[in-house]
């Protein structure tokens, strides 16, 4: 059996592209599928949806995949010669409000009219989906993303220490942490905003840690510098050094207002984090017992929690192990196993 993935992100990065990449490579571990990758960076996001369509086609035009399994995950699926075409649709794109979506979102809902099999990553994704393609329903199937538990995981205190020391955050402070792009639905400004709400007394004991870039960096960046907030921002890290940053952190705080799963939120959970969070998309099925959820938008909420975590260390660490317990669910040799082979094996005998 060959699989031929054709993506659009591919390597090192977050969200999607670690999907895609963390997949393929469980994948290759666990099966005996041969598998191919075609892909376009994600630096070019817009574009290279449309490049990995006319990559598709001409390489269709050379090549017969009619045998083999067509795993697209940018919407080429579309345009590929073979009947066993599986589309992976990740969120809304449009919730974004951004016109640069419209061409991703019309492509990737093309793809899962052509498709036999559509994976969403959330009950949340499918029912948006639903709506946008009606009578889609009986192809769309919930596979939940997965974390890699033997990568994401807690370090020993003393590394924990070390680390922070090398990011230059005080050890006395509570470090408060955030890792995707810089848009306005991730919710960086909403976490700068809750730095004003909590008691004065407190914010000596807090430290904002933000990884990621965006059109909203500039603002946030002098927000901090005009109010003295304590913040450390990086633009990107390398896998190796994500994982130190969830362990040198101590709360993960998710303010997005629009998710399809949560990703991030996963590998801190892996990494020992207590969560808060808004209630939105798939986040509800991560946080059960190991963090707070509130409704978007709801700042004083979010003060009310992230002030009782700082106060009750106990309560912290009693979060911090059922985090990594629960992140063991979706551990992906778990995913891969339960959902993926099944879901191959189905596809190549029809």
């Amino acid at each position: 059996m060959r699989i031929v993935f054709f993506t659009y992100s591919y390597g090192e990065g977050y969200g999607a592209t670690r999907y895609v990449s963390e997949l393929i490579r469980f994948l290759r571990m666990l099966t005996p599928f041969e598998i191919e990758v075609i892909y376009f960076p994600h630096k070019i996001r817009y574009v290279g949806p449309l490049m990995s369509m006319i990559n598709a086609f001409l390489r269709s035009l050379r090549i017969d995949l009619r045998k083999d399994i067509v795993h697209s995950n940018n919407g080429v699926a579309c345009l590929v010669n073979s009947p066993k075409k599986i589309e992976t649709y990740h969120h809304i794109h449009t919730l974004e409000k951004k016109l640069g979506n419209v061409l991703y979102e019309n492509l990737h809902i093309l793809s899962c009219k052509n498709s036999q099999k559509i994976i969403v990553p959330s009950l949340y994704t499918k029912v948006l989906l639903s709506q946008l393609i009606p009578r889609m329903n009986n192809k769309i199937i919930v596979i939940p993303n997965g974390v890699d538990t033997s990568f994401f995981k807690p370090f020993p205190e003393e590394l924990k220490r070390e680390i922070r020391a090398s990011y230059k955050v005080p050890e006395d402070r509570i470090c408060i942490l955030y890792i995707g792009r810089m848009e306005r639905h991730k919710g960086q400004l909403e976490i700068i905003k809750l730095w004003f709400t909590i008691d004065e007394r407190l914010r000596k004991r807090l430290h904002i840690f933000l990884v990621g870039r965006g059109q909203l960096e500039n603002k946030i960046l002098m927000m901090s510098r005009k109010h003295n907030i304590p913040l450390t921002h990086l633009k990107y890290v390398p896998d190796g050094e994500l994982v130190k940053i969830y362990n040198m952190a101590d709360i993960y705080v998710s303010l997005s207002s629009v998710e399809g799963f949560g990703l991030s939120v996963l590998e801190a959970m892996a990494c020992g984090l207590p969560i808060v969070a808004w209630n939105t998309g798939a986040i509800s099925q991560l946080i059960n017992g190991n963090g707070f959820l509130t409704r978007v938008g709801d700042i004083q909420g979010v003060k009310k929690f992230i002030e009782l975590l700082i106060y009750d260390d106990k309560l912290r660490r009693t979060l911090s192990l059922e985090s990594r317990r629960r992140s063991m669910i979706f551990d992906w040799k778990t995913i891969i196993r339960k959902y993926y082979i099944r879901l191959y094996e189905e596809i190549n005998e029809t």
